[in-house]
């Protein structure tokens, strides 16, 4: 049996093979492409259309977000409902902005999720968040 070489030549010639960390730089430089493109983006304004605003879709909808997050602490699931909750609400209202909700269908919805539905008018100073 002949010897089995290990590694890059080295001849009287050569310098090595630099192929492995041309690899990982061109690895490197996609992945940094890659990540560079992910991040932070602007928030784009909710525009439900006529399937999102069914009655039935939002309950559904409402109650299977949670349903992934029932064996974590109670604390956590009760922020993660008010959560939940608030964007069901703002479904709602945008729902019935655009006419494709009716205030009857809104009021039972939140009555059988048992939504709390904010005071209107802007919130009390004690409890805006602080802005910068």
């Amino acid at each position: 049996m002949g010897a089995v070489k290990m590694g890059p030549s080295r001849g009287k010639n050569s310098v090595g093979s630099t192929r492995p960390v041309h690899n990982v730089m061109v690895a490197l430089a996609l992945a940094a492409t890659v990540w560079g493109q992910a991040g932070w983006s602007e928030p784009k304004r909710y525009d439900p259309d006529p399937q999102t605003c069914q009655a039935d879709n939002i309950r559904k909808a409402f109650l299977a977000n949670l349903l992934p997050w029932q064996d974590q602490p109670d604390v956590v699931r009760q922020r993660l409902r008010r959560l939940q909750a608030a964007m069901t609400l703002d479904t709602l209202r945008e729902c019935q902005a655009k006419g494709l909700l009716s205030p009857e269908q809104a009021k039972a919805v939140v009555a059988e999720l048992g939504l709390q539905t904010p005071p209107a008018g802007p919130p009390e100073p004690s409890q805006s968040p602080a802005r910068p």
